[in-house]
C-alpha cells in the first residue's frame, strides 16, 4: 500500500503545511498531492514542495485545464519535473465546473470531454515535440 499527503484548498492565504509534508516523506508516503482553486495555483505550490523534500511524488490534485492552455501546461510540468528530478511528477488534471470555467476563467463550458480529449493530445505533443509549432484541430474549438 501506498500513503500520499495531500494539501487543502487554499483561499486568499496561502498556508501550506511544509513540516507535515516533510514528516510525511521521513515516515515513508510515496506522494504529496497539490490542489489548484481560484486562490493559489498547483505548479508554485508543487515548486515549493519540491524544494524541501527529495523523493516523494509531486502530483496535481487537479490542474484545471481551463486556467492555462495545453501547451503552457505541459511547460509547466516538463519545468516541474526538471527542476524535481525525473519521475517524480504526476499530471493530475480535470475540466473543473461549469462556474469556475465561465465565471473565474471566461471560457465557454462546451463539451468538458472533447476540451479533455483536445487537451491531452495537445499536452502529449508539447511535451514529446521538438519545438516546432503544434498543429492540432481538434473537435472543441471554444
Amino acid at each position: 500500500m501506498k500513503l500520499a499527503i495531500e494539501t487543502r484548498y487554499q483561499d486568499r492565504k496561502l498556508q501550506l503545511p511544509v513540516e507535515r509534508i516533510k514528516l510525511a516523506e521521513r515516515v515513508g508516503y510515496s506522494a504529496a498531492f497539490v490542489p489548484e482553486a481560484h486562490g493559489s495555483d498547483c505548479f508554485t505550490v508543487l515548486g515549493y514542495v519540491a524544494a524541501v523534500t527529495d523523493r516523494l511524488l509531486l502530483g496535481t490534485r487537479i490542474m484545471q485545464i481551463t486556467a492555462r492552455t495545453p501547451a503552457s501546461a505541459a511547460m509547466s510540468f516538463q519545468s516541474l519535473e526538471q527542476l524535481a528530478g525525473a519521475g517524480r511528477v504526476i499530471a493530475g488534471i480535470g475540466s473543473s465546473q461549469r462556474q469556475t470555467c465561465e465565471a473565474w476563467h471566461g471560457k465557454s463550458w462546451g463539451s468538458p470531454y472533447a476540451r479533455m480529449r483536445d487537451y491531452i493530445a495537445i499536452m502529449r505533443r508539447a511535451a514529446n515535440g521538438d519545438g516546432q509549432p503544434l498543429e492540432y484541430r481538434g473537435k472543441d474549438q471554444s
